[in-house]
């Protein structure tokens, strides 16, 4: 039996809140334990997927270095918040960067952790916001434990339209 919970970002859309790492990673950590709880489910390691776009993506990857996990998809995310501050804005900002987010160091945890999940990224090979090369770069960390497609003439924001059965087949979803 597949079990899906969707949850937005704090700060993102009508959910309320500030979209800093912390905060959002104690949403997610509330909204799991919650179902959960609600459910009456026990949490097994063999049966949580993540999936992430984007900003999500990042946070599915550090949910998955604190939590061990079956299968993480993450689509069109970022190396790190530093460099797509870089590319955004052309220099870089250091220590005036408040939120961290650093997908490269949550997926070398994951990575150094006696399980590892599968893990699939997916990116759009039109994406105008988040670099493809960028989802190239996290699939380089270790090439023989994740899986990269780089989805034909799809953007950051249509990539789910475009790759959707992709998308479900990688988290064994029925379509």
């Amino acid at each position: 039996m597949h079990r899906l919970l969707a949850r937005r970002l704090p700060g993102y859309g009508i959910c309320q809140g500030k979209p800093n790492p912390r905060t959002i990673f104690e949403n997610c950590e509330g909204a799991l334990q919650a179902l959960f709880r609600h459910k009456g489910w026990i949490a097994q390691a063999d049966a949580l997927c993540v999936l992430g776009h984007s900003l999500g993506g990042a946070v599915a990857l550090q949910f998955a270095a604190r939590h061990s996990v079956r299968k993480i998809v993450v689509v069109s995310t970022f190396t790190t918040m530093d460099e797509m501050v870089r590319k955004q804005i052309g220099i870089p900002v250091g220590p005036l960067l408040r939120h961290r987010f650093d997908s490269i160091t949550s997926l070398e945890t994951i990575l150094s952790q006696n399980r590892v999940p599968e893990i699939a990224i997916l990116h759009g090979q039109s994406d105008d916001i988040v670099p493809l090369r960028m989802g190239a770069a996290l699939a380089r960390l270790n090439p023989s434990r994740i899986k990269f497609a780089a989805i034909p003439e799809a953007g950051h924001n249509d990539i789910f339209q475009k790759a959707l059965p992709l998308i479900l087949q990688t988290m064994e979803l029925p379509g």
